[in-house]
């Protein structure tokens, strides 16, 4: 899906921030440079730093089919970061810096206090990365994939597992999914193997 429509479609996700916000965001974080290619998070990296992009332009890259596909292209005041950065969960996209890019770079812990005392700028915050969540299950753009039927024990014991750990994934049902089959063969493994 493309940038835009993405925009569109959740824009409570853009989180972009005016002047005043930025003033208030730069005073728990720090300025640092990236240089184009430049990973400013990985995706699977685990309670990693958000960032504010203060020039330049980060893509959001995910990488579900083995091949790199942006997601989302941030620009100057946007917010680079998911909701589950705040509780030590793994990122499910990687940021890659597209030239030379300026960011503020924010540690969870100090991420944590914008929200608390800053009420209002927390809540715009929030929102966002709220909706960004939405995005990732929407698109089933998480880096899990439990292929398996709905009827096999296994499938529920594994689904019960990542759920009660809170793990993001994606549950892809042999029954109902149109596109199993595909899968299945690009994987290699046959229906009865799941």
């Amino acid at each position: 899906m493309a940038n835009q429509d993405l925009r569109t479609r959740f824009p409570a996700a853009e989180l972009k921030f005016d002047d005043e916000q930025l003033r208030i965001i730069e005073r728990f974080g720090r300025r640092k440079s990236f240089a184009d290619g430049e990973v400013l998070v990985e995706a699977g990296a685990r309670a990693p730093n958000f960032y504010v992009v203060r020039s330049g332009e980060v893509n959001s890259v995910e990488f579900s089919d083995g091949n790199p596909n942006i997601v989302w292209k941030a620009s100057a005041g946007e917010l680079l970061g998911e909701v589950g950065f705040l509780s030590g969960r793994a990122s499910n996209l990687s940021r890659i810096a597209k030239g030379d890019v300026e960011a503020c770079e924010i540690l969870p812990e100090n991420f944590r206090r914008i929200i608390d005392e800053e009420s209002q700028l927390g809540g715009v915050i929030l929102a966002g990365l709220i909706a960004r969540t939405q995005i990732m299950g929407d698109l089933n753009m998480t880096p899990l994939r439990l292929v398996g039927s709905r009827f096999s024990i296994d499938t529920f014991r594994i689904r019960d597992f990542f759920t009660k750990n809170r793990m993001s994934f994606t549950w892809i049902d042999i029954e109902s999914d149109a596109d199993v089959d595909q899968l299945l063969r690009s994987l290699q493994i046959k229906q009865e193997d799941t």
